[in-house]
């Protein structure tokens, strides 16, 4: 059975859209699943034989909105029995289990996705994106546009399944201005030598690793978090007490111009595509620099690791300009073979997405019309980040990579709503106008592209120990090189030796997999 969708996907006040809510159609009743709340309900189970989404579609154990009908938890693990076989991009190999099994519908959910990526390879997790968050952690962050935390973005060194031998380092991204971080001090660089009393140079094990990132990760406002670390390049041991709060998402962090042999370079550090915010906030950044008459863009996507779709339309549409790319294809979605020739929701969800002239409130977009632009990344740079370089080498704008090997998730999800959870199977493959999406193992930079996932450019590791926005930075240094000389070689014009290593630290930050997330809006 297809999959339908009640309405157009509705939006909020602040236009961010709701997860998707399934509605039975007037000919599919909602039966009672039976049961008072556990896995004894008289569910019947037959393998192979799936009955559809709106057999159980709405039926909770705990009901949280005004449409759901008591039901039980089993009734719910049927629920994500089928979805996963009719959206989940690789359906056929979701292990068919009878979902009394299982004790809760999160465990069936992350039980059957790991079930298929075994089948597919026992040795290669196929599907590093699909997730699950709470309803209220969904209109926190991706509807009001805020979340608790500390204030700093924490990046991880040594935590590889090779890394045992070699304790967890931790350093500081950036900073959120007005956080208790910003406010306690701490700056880009910071290296922390104590979690709660806990010293990182003795942590070795996966487990205690782990355990530290969850403390720095904690998403509820109030936590107290006591931590040592010493500034970049410094030898003095600070101590702090940060207490979270609610703060919002910042999407743009930074911007600046730079002058150049070519004129004037602007700087953008744009770290989410989530919220409303992401779109205003972006929409006036590069409004400013066409204002100013920018000649090239340097676009700092290191630590963005996604969001909405619309917003990367935008934004790559802003880049190439109206006259670059009117009319032609943004991005195509593939879905499994279910759904070949319509999208899963519905003929008003277009398989095919153009670039956009037009903001939401239907103002022009602002266009820089530029034929190439120089992105900074790391493996951090995730999903419509990623998305943003796909499609405008997909019309032919020239995307010169500076830094790490991005993330590789060429997939995308809508998020659907049952009960207290908001789930993302993996439901669609995104490719360019020229039909590329193959990306999986990221796009890489490269002085010669011998394929389709490597990008001309300059490999860098990220220079943790300059600010963002300083000409000292190696990967924004090498961009303002790039510019002037047309090769990688910054050393040569600022003394910068890009801190060379044998073997350098790889920092990732310890988001789970659905935050790095590319969530598609229905219409």
């Amino acid at each position: 059975m297809g999959i339908l969708v009640s309405g157009c996907g509705s939006s909020n006040s602040n236009g961010v859209p709701e997860p998707q809510k399934y509605a039975a159609p007037p000919s599919v009743g909602v039966p009672s699943s039976g049961g008072s709340g556990n896995n004894s309900g008289s569910i019947d189970y037959e393998q192979g034989a799936f009955k559809g989404i709106y057999e159980f579609l709405s039926q909770c154990e705990n009901p949280v909105d005004s449409y759901e009908k008591q039901g039980s938890r089993l009734a719910e693990q049927h629920f994500i029995r089928e979805l996963l076989n009719d959206i989940y991009y690789w359906y056929e190999y979701v292990p068919d289990v009878n979902p009394k099994l299982f004790d809760s519908p999160l465990q069936a959910f992350f039980s059957l996705i790991a079930g298929a990526n075994f089948a597919q390879n026992p040795d290669q997790e196929t599907d590093r994106f699909s997730g699950v968050i709470s309803q209220v952690d969904y209109q926190a962050v991706y509807v009001k546009g805020e979340s608790a935390s500390y204030g700093a973005f924490w990046v991880y060194g040594n935590r590889g399944a090779d890394d045992s031998e070699k304790a967890l380092s931790v350093k500081v991204a950036y900073v959120t201005d007005g956080s208790p971080a910003d406010e306690a001090g701490l700056r880009r660089g910071d290296t922390l030598t104590k979690v709660n009393g806990r010293e990182l140079a003795s942590v070795f094990q996966a487990a205690d690793k782990d355990a530290i990132v969850q403390i720095l990760s904690r998403s509820d406002r109030d936590q107290e978090l006591t931590i040592s670390y010493k500034h970049s390049g410094e030898n003095t041991l600070r101590t702090t007490k940060l207490t979270s709060k609610i703060l919002p998402v910042e999407p743009i962090h930074q911007t600046a111009y730079f002058s150049t042999e070519r004129g004037t370079a602007g700087y953008l550090v744009y770290n989410t595509f989530t919220t409303d915010r992401a779109s205003s906030e972006l929409i006036s950044a590069l409004t400013e620099f066409r204002d100013n008459g920018i000649d090239d863009l340097i676009l700092d996507l290191r630590y963005n690791s996604g969001g909405l779709v619309k917003y990367a339309n935008q934004l790559a549409s802003m880049i190439a300009g109206a006259s670059n790319s009117k009319g032609k294809v943004f991005v195509r979605a593939e879905y499994n073979d279910k759904y070949q020739d319509q999208s899963p929701f519905g003929p008003d969800d277009p398989l095919e997405s153009y670039f956009v002239q037009k903001a939401e409130n239907n103002a022009d977009l602002p266009s820089l019309n530029l034929s190439r632009v120089f992105v900074l990344t790391t493996g951090e740079t995730c999903s419509a980040s990623e998305l943003v370089m796909n499609s405008l080498r997909g019309i032919d704008i020239e995307v010169i990579q500076i830094g790490g090997t991005t993330c590789g998730k060429p997939y995308a999800f809508a998020g659907i709503e049952n009960c207290e959870w908001v789930y993302f199977p993996v439901q669609s493959l995104e490719v360019n106008a020229k039909g590329f999406g193959d990306y999986t193992d990221g796009f890489t930079a490269t002085g010669t592209p011998t394929a389709l996932d490597q990008i001309k450019g300059c490999p860098l590791a990220d220079d943790l120990d300059s600010p963002l926005g300083s000409q000292n930075e190696d990967l924004l240094a090498t961009a303002l090189h790039y510019i002037d000389n047309n090769n990688c070689n910054a050393a040569l014009a600022t003394g910068n030796a890009f801190k060379p290593q044998a073997t350098p630290v790889e920092y990732t930050s310890g988001k789970p997999a659905w935050q790095k997330a590319m969530y598609r809006e229905m219409h």
